[in-house]
């Protein structure tokens, strides 16, 4: 999304246009399924949910579906090994 400015140049019509299409574009608060009440507090609240990638002891640490799936084949490899 980018930046939304209003010129002094624009009518107040116009003005209004932009921060209705800005509320449309960030969705309703209301509807956070977080115990946050804003979009931020809720993206934040997510991230700390998640954890840090850092963390992660497996190789690939680029996201947690990468991480997820190295685990998944490295189990699935020794279950084939094991027989």
């Amino acid at each position: 999304m980018a930046v939304t400015n209003v010129s002094q140049s624009e009518t107040f019509d116009q003005w209004r246009v932009k921060t209705n299409t800005v509320s449309t574009n960030l969705g309703d608060a209301a509807t956070l399924t977080t115990a946050a009440t804003t979009a931020v507090g809720g993206v934040n609240e997510l991230k700390g949910n998640v954890g840090s990638l850092n963390n992660l002891t497996t190789t690939d640490k680029s996201n947690l579906v990468a991480a997820v799936n190295e685990t998944k084949n490295f189990s699935l490899a020794i279950s084939i090994a094991l027989g």
